[in-house]
């Protein structure tokens, strides 16, 4: 059975964000791209949710989670060691992840797209073993993990003062009909 073309569409999308991504990453500098990922990726959700695509749900988010993935896989090759100490307890995970895709009730593309966001979440633990060389480099991706959280938490006192705080709440509500 051949893919349908709304598949073969989304995987095209994503390939080519992800290009752009690694060619964005290379013209910074890779260290300079993980502290502007690390910067900009907890403020910009919102955004990233109005670009995903309908079909196969691939936007800027997408693109920037291959970037991750991408630049977790070039530290790698430059200090395995380091790297993949980092990523050894995710390997089990990961790997049940990867089994989970073949049998999964829901469609392929769904499930790879999960499969992809947990392997983003896994990069981002190990990038900053890469970066932090040093006290200077240690300063400075500290610095920069405080600094990213002035929006969201921003945000959320707006949402808090405004009585809409929806992406707080950690019990649904349910409203009731009488």
């Amino acid at each position: 059975m051949f893919p349908s073309i709304e598949t073969l569409g989304a995987v095209v999308l994503g390939v080519a964000l992800g290009v752009a991504s690694v060619g964005i990453a290379f013209a910074m500098g890779m260290r300079r791209a993980v502290l502007a990922i690390f910067l900009v990726r907890s403020s910009c959700d919102p955004v990233f949710g109005l670009t995903q695509a309908e079909v196969g749900g691939m936007g800027v988010g997408a693109a920037v989670n291959v970037l991750v993935i991408v630049l977790a896989l070039l530290f790698f090759l430059e200090s395995p060691i380091l790297i993949g100490s980092a990523i050894l307890p995710w390997a089990g995970f990961l790997m049940t992840a990867l089994a989970s895709v073949i049998g999964s009730p829901e469609p392929m593309m769904k499930a790879l797209r999960g499969f992809f966001v947990l392997t983003s979440y896994a990069a981002v633990f190990a990038l900053p073993l890469a970066l932090i060389r040093s006290r200077q480099w240690a300063l400075r991706c500290l610095t920069v993990v405080m600094c990213s959280s002035i929006i969201p938490v921003t945000y959320a006192f707006v949402e808090i003062a405004s009585g809409t705080a929806e992406r707080l709440r950690s019990i649904p509500t349910y409203s009731r009909t009488t």
